[in-house]
């Protein structure tokens, strides 16, 4: 690409460090400020939870798999993060889904009714009377 495209390698690397920011390795992650001015990533090592850490996390996985509370917790956590669970989201579909399921149903049974003759029976040719 660079021996071919010269002046599109050099416009694509250019937008990336406009879009993205210097290159940065794992060193700006673990000690942040160290020879530049600034902070580029707060981060830290992660903390060892120890063995109440580790045990927590594996109570917390078991409940989240029970089916009805683990489906609480979940949306507990979506509206913590402002996010809408599933029912929310679904809200604005209601009246459409009843209006829709309504007519579904009718035209089930008219249908049922042409067929079994009741709604508009078959003359046999036979008179009455």
């Amino acid at each position: 690409m660079r021996a071919k495209f010269p002046d599109l390698c050099s416009w694509t690397e250019t937008l990336v460090a406009s879009v993205f920011g210097p290159e940065i390795s794992l060193s700006d992650a673990f000690t942040p400020g160290e020879g530049r001015e600034r902070k580029i990533l707060p981060w830290k090592a992660p903390d060892n939870g120890g063995v109440v850490g580790v045990g927590g996390t594996f109570v917390s996985a078991l409940v989240d798999e029970i089916p009805v509370v683990g489906q609480m917790r979940r949306d507990g956590r979506m509206r913590a993060y402002g996010g809408k669970t599933p029912e929310e989201e679904s809200a604005g579909w209601g009246p459409f889904l009843w209006v829709g399921s309504a007519i579904v149903g009718v035209g089930a049974m008219v249908g049922w009714a042409v067929k079994e003759g009741i709604l508009f029976p078959e003359d046999k040719g036979e008179k009455v009377g």
